[in-house]
């Protein structure tokens, strides 16, 4: 639980100093719900080919490459907006998933690239909330 609440309270920082992560619609302004303009900015690519190799890195690379080879194809150019970096929404085949990884994310401390931190997909309120505490 001291371990959940510094993280919380790393998390709530890192928000602060930076208001693209604190809120994933980049508006005040809300004219829609969060969850409805996220939806709206959002797409599912089907059709994609599994890759068959057994090493998990091998099979994300695949993924990633298959996503730029479609931007490329398609002309779509998402760059960061105000010099901060993208969020990256990741939806995994089920909640134990999300779990594990919620659960290992305080090893992030420890990775390669600084400040990168995971946390849950959550509304509005419920992020409301967090920097609440």
């Amino acid at each position: 639980l001291k371990e959940e609440i510094r993280v919380l309270k790393f998390i709530s920082v890192i928000s602060t100093a930076n208001p693209s992560h604190s809120d994933s619609c980049g508006s005040t302004k809300q004219l829609i719900p969060c969850e409805e303009s996220e939806r709206a900015r959002s797409v599912v690519v089907s059709g994609i080919a599994e890759c068959a190799d057994s090493n998990v890195i091998a099979r994300l690379n695949d993924d990633i490459d298959c996503v730029k080879k479609l931007f490329c194809y398609l002309d779509i150019e998402c760059m960061p907006r105000n010099g901060f970096p993208r969020l990256l929404k990741i939806v995994l085949p089920s909640t134990m998933f999300q779990s594990l990884l919620l659960k290992r994310a305080p090893r992030l401390r420890n990775f390669q690239v600084k400040f990168a931190y995971i946390r849950p997909s959550l509304t509005e309120g419920e992020r409301s909330l967090r920097h609440a505490c």
